[in-house]
């Protein structure tokens, strides 16, 4: 399922241009107020709609239509929680956290480093011949983001995409700049990491609070959104923190929870926290030394003792020395 929001903006961007509605919603089984009376469509059904849209007005309009009209307030609520956000870490997490509860088959996956942060685009359903659209509407939607909370266009952003480039591309460059790159192992957006720190002009602490309880509510009362869905929920908000790492009793009081209550949770999921927390502080450590950081640096960011300790830990987790895992990476 997918919010009715987005099939909201592209049908007026339709009526705009005069195209009939019983053109642009052929074979989506929608009626003419489906997407104005319904909250949420199903997947095939906005898939087919992107379809209609695209033959209708061709694929430089709907992209450049996409692009340009998707902002942030077609996120809904998640969309408020990442504005009213302290900081754009936090509205990151947010984001990533919460993204099932409003487009069951978008995951974003924030992973911050110490100089560069990465936002992976996962997809749990085949998107075929719509992929482009979704990742390059995304794309906008977070260039907006980012310049809403800086307060000028972005500068300093790349961006991966996995699939070829077409025709289309070549006049992308003036939107998303000379960082583009074709065929990469994934579709992400990388960023300066300090840029995680910024505050959010729009911060406000009580539509935040509330933000967070009404995501927090709906993914509690509707798992059929994700699988394992406050697994996710943590995982995402350790991948999107450098340390040192909240604890549980944090992390249950952003959830509205009591502490008994999560790990209740993530043992019907059969998962847990100290699991969780292992295995974000272990992909933390492998990104750092990626970027180059040095062993006894990483050791001092994580806590450690010295450096041994973090080399055995390290091991232990891998199978590998930071090294040898470094080497073969």
């Amino acid at each position: 399922m997918i919010s009715s929001q987005y099939a909201r903006l592209l049908t007026r961007e339709l009526d705009n241009l005069g195209i009939a509605g019983r053109d642009y919603l052929k074979n989506t089984g929608l009626g003419p107020n489906s997407v104005w009376l319904e909250t949420e469509l199903g997947l095939d059904a906005f898939l087919q709609l992107l379809r209609n849209a695209r033959q209708l007005m061709g694929e430089d309009a709907l992209t450049q239509a996409l692009a340009k009209h998707h902002r942030i307030a077609s996120l809904g609520m998640m969309g408020t929680a990442m504005m009213a956000a302290p900081r754009v870490r936090d509205g990151l997490q947010a984001m990533a956290s919460f993204s099932v509860v409003h487009a069951g088959y978008i995951r974003f996956k924030v992973q911050a480093g110490a100089r560069q942060t990465r936002i992976v685009l996962q997809f749990d359903e085949p998107l075929d011949d719509c992929l482009d659209l979704h990742v390059e509407a995304l794309f906008a939607l977070l260039m907006d983001y980012f310049a809403d909370m800086l307060g000028h266009k972005p500068q300093g952003m790349a961006f991966e995409i996995a699939y070829s480039a077409s025709e289309k591309h070549a006049r992308y460059m003036q939107f998303f700049g000379e960082q583009l790159r074709f065929e990469q192992a994934s579709n992400a957006i990388l960023f300066p990491s300090d840029w995680l720190d910024l505050r959010s002009p729009f911060g406000n602490p009580e539509i935040w609070a509330l933000a967070r309880r009404y995501l927090s509510d709906q993914l509690a009362q509707s798992p059929d959104h994700a699988s394992n869905p406050f697994t996710g929920h943590l995982r995402a908000t350790l991948l999107a923190t450098q340390p040192p790492f909240p604890d549980i009793a944090d992390v249950a009081q952003d959830l509205h929870l009591s502490v008994r209550t999560l790990n209740r949770r993530l043992q019907e999921e059969n998962s847990s926290f100290r699991q969780l927390k292992n295995e974000a502080t272990h992909e933390w450590a492998q990104r750092q030394l990626t970027e180059g950081t040095t062993v006894e640096a990483i050791a001092l960011e994580l806590g450690y003792d010295n450096p041994a300790n973090f080399r055995r830990a390290f091991r232990e987790h891998t199978g590998h020395s930071p090294s040898e895992w470094l080497r073969s990476n």
